[in-house]
């Protein structure tokens, strides 16, 4: 794997991403808007919710759910940037290139990893500055729990690049894992406040298990050891996306040749 490939191709990818404004927009002027809202009505939810309640605020609720939310949409972001080269020609240039296929998929995934960390550094900031949002667990623990929403979010992209035909696939697709997974895994609200069918469906969601360790390390004082089983889950479904993606979008030798 040779560094300059990876930052010839990361660098342009990274040049995309910033020139499209909505990134700014949906990723963090919205869910600073809806925090601000929601933050103060949610409180009382949160104290019948959770067993800390008592001492979480609920902005503890809020930012972490809020920005598990629109994070996810990153997918749609970095699904499309794959499919507006395939338009443009250049997916098809990367494919004959000398470019391995590991290269390409870190080239192109690494600037979106990158925005979606710095989104979510970003609402919590927000939260701490401007909202009663507090650190009450372990620092550590926090980290853990970035680094495997992060994993899970560019994970997910790659399987709807993967899978997906077309753009507007992607698009709906996004909306679907963005809008309806975050509300039925507790992103909106907390699971125990939702109807009963969708507290059993919510375990199945990665907003779920986000969620539930950002809030738990943030508001309810969890260590490194409580959030350790969440970030287990999104880490273990980030490496059998990426495992299934990058199978299917294998540069091999043979299709280089092709090309």
């Amino acid at each position: 794997m040779r560094l300059d490939r990876l930052a010839v191709i990361g660098g342009n990818e990274w040049r995309m991403l910033w020139k499209d404004q909505a990134v700014v927009m949906l990723l963090i002027v919205t869910p600073a808007v809806m925090m601000g809202i929601m933050a103060d009505g949610l409180a009382p939810v949160v104290r019948e919710s959770f067993d800390a309640g008592a001492t979480m605020s609920g902005a503890d609720f809020a930012v972490p759910g809020f920005t598990v939310m629109f994070a996810f949409f990153m997918t749609g972001f970095m699904g499309n940037g794959f499919f507006l080269e395939r338009g443009w020609g250049t997916w098809q240039r990367l494919r004959a290139s000398s470019a391995r296929s590991a290269e390409v998929l870190l080239g192109k995934t690494a600037p979106y990893a990158a925005v979606s960390t710095l989104q979510i550094l970003l609402m919590l900031a927000f939260g701490w500055l401007v909202l009663d949002l507090h650190l009450r667990g372990s620092v550590a623990g926090l980290v853990l729990m970035i680094v495997a929403v992060v994993a899970v979010i560019m994970a997910i992209a790659l399987f709807l690049v993967a899978h997906c035909g077309s753009s507007q696939q992607i698009s709906a697709l996004t909306n679907l894992v963005g809008i309806v997974g975050g509300v039925i895994g507790g992103a909106f609200l907390p699971v125990d406040s939702l109807p009963g069918w969708t507290q059993a469906v919510a375990y199945v969601t990665p907003q779920y298990w986000a969620v539930d360790g950002l809030s738990g390390v943030l508001g309810a004082g969890d260590g490194l050891a409580d959030v350790a089983p969440n970030a287990a889950v999104l880490l273990g479904a980030a490496v059998v996306l990426t495992a299934v993606s990058a199978r299917r979008l294998s540069l091999t030798e043979q299709e280089r040749v092709a090309a």
